[in-house]
């Protein structure tokens, strides 16, 4: 274990780096940086329902705006729009006009069924 070198109470910078670099390099990731890490537990967070103001205060961000632009997923909005859609398309029960061919049932499947059509009606 790499015991920290310390300068007063602050850490040097030169070593952290050093040691995150060796660290990287041991478990055989050796490109994945320090932000790419940040990035992957705010979207750990975020999958678990923290709200952005939660997750700016847990990184230490004034502004949840900055923890949402730098480091939350953009198509979060996008997928939730979309799964309304169908859910409102699929309660309006559109029979013939809207709905997925067998292939794509599974992967809609609260949209009603229509043999032939792969994707339903595109909004």
């Amino acid at each position: 274990m790499v015991v920290p070198t310390m300068r007063g109470n602050i850490r040097d910078p030169l070593n952290t780096s050093r040691d995150w670099r060796m660290a990287r390099d041991r478990i055989g990731y050796p490109t994945v940086t320090t932000h790419s890490f940040r990035k992957t537990v705010v979207t750990t967070l975020d999958q678990s329902g923290l709200s952005a103001r939660e997750i700016a205060e847990y990184l230490g961000h004034a502004n949840s705006s900055l923890t949402q632009d730098v480091y939350m997923a953009k198509n979060t909005g996008g997928i939730r729009a979309a799964e309304t859609m169908n859910t409102l398309l699929a309660s309006l029960n559109l029979r013939g006009l809207c709905g997925v061919g067998p292939k794509s049932a599974k992967k809609y499947p609260g949209l009603p069924q229509k043999s032939g059509a792969n994707l339903v009606c595109t909004v």
